[in-house]
């Protein structure tokens, strides 16, 4: 079996990345204005998204849409598809870390007085938030980038290149032509 290495993956955060940021981007830069509640309002639907692209894709087709585009799956270390518990393990430390993140925005925005809220550009509410979080929340933030980049120190530190997510649910990355050739052996009846 063939393990997705150091560079694919990479390549395939980095797709991943490209493809949802724009979109929390447009809808964050778009509601900040509209209401100083916004980010309280936009916490359950990213956490939907997040779930739906992060477990849903994963336990369905295998791996994210950068996984599947690098030619990766994502499956058990017997091989057999990805569970469902195993989908969300794997991203469950990414998903607290991210959900306090978001909850430390909305506590910032409730520090912002109302009016000044309103005669602030998108830019400017930006800084406030960042200015006005808690401590913690900062703290989530560090702690995210140290988890990502443990994530990628960890694929070079093993012979099946598994991230501390593999590690947590049981699961390996694999190579899709390697994952096909060993299916399709499987299923050829022996001689």
């Amino acid at each position: 079996m063939e393990y997705g290495g150091f560079w694919r993956r990479l390549g395939a955060f980095v797709v991943d990345v490209v493809l949802m940021l724009p979109v929390v981007a447009t809808v964050v830069y778009w509601g900040l204005p509209k209401s100083q509640f916004f980010l309280m309002y936009w916490l359950i639907p990213s956490i939907a998204i997040n779930v739906a692209y992060n477990i849903y894709l994963v336990k369905r087709w295998g791996g994210t849409p950068g996984l599947l585009a690098f030619k990766l799956r994502i499956r058990m270390l017997d091989h057999a598809p990805v569970t469902l518990k195993a989908a969300a393990i794997r991203y469950s430390v990414l998903l607290v870390l991210s959900t306090l993140a978001a909850i430390g925005g909305i506590i910032g925005s409730l520090h912002i007085d109302e009016a000044a809220y309103f005669s602030l550009s998108t830019p400017q509410i930006l800084a406030e938030l960042a200015r006005l979080q808690p401590s913690w929340s900062r703290v989530t933030g560090l702690v995210m980038q140290l988890w990502l980049y443990g994530e990628f120190i960890c694929l070079l530190l093993n012979k099946k290149r598994r991230g501390q997510q593999d590690f947590m649910a049981g699961t390996v990355v694999v190579k899709a032509h390697s994952l096909a050739a060993r299916e399709a052996a499987l299923a050829s009846p022996a001689p």
